[in-house]
């Protein structure tokens, strides 16, 4: 990560959206993110992981089992499995807020449009 770049190809953290039923495919999201700031002349390697309970909390204010992609303390970007998009219907639920509170999204395609999320191949069938 190189905090001088801005943009949300290039960013600390990212709120990943996939399927239960699909695992991520850690080393696929680095070579899409290195391949998205090819032209920052960012060459080096991205190492990603899953974010501490405690900066999961600093950076979305929900708990661990709670955490939603609208309503986030900090703004970061949101990388949506491109598996999801051909849901039919496209209905999705997510994290409310609270461990047995979900969010029904009726429409990803305007969750997406809307969050200006990226959709990336980043999952794999379990």
């Amino acid at each position: 990560w190189d905090s001088t770049v801005k943009g949300h190809q290039n960013s600390e953290y990212y709120c990943i959206v996939l399927q239960y039923t699909h695992m991520l495919d850690n080393d696929r999201l680095n070579a899409l993110i290195k391949m998205l700031n090819r032209k920052n002349d960012i060459s080096r390697s991205f190492s990603f992981r899953f974010a501490t309970e405690e900066e999961s909390l600093d950076i979305s204010g929900f708990k661990h089992n709670a955490i939603a992609p609208i309503g986030m303390k900090k703004q970061i970007p949101i990388i949506v499995s491109s598996s999801i998009m051909n849901l039919v219907p496209p209905i999705i639920y997510l994290g409310g807020g609270l461990v047995d509170l979900k969010l029904k999204l009726a429409n990803i395609h305007d969750f997406a449009t809307k969050t200006k999320a990226l959709i990336l191949n980043i999952s794999t069938p379990r």
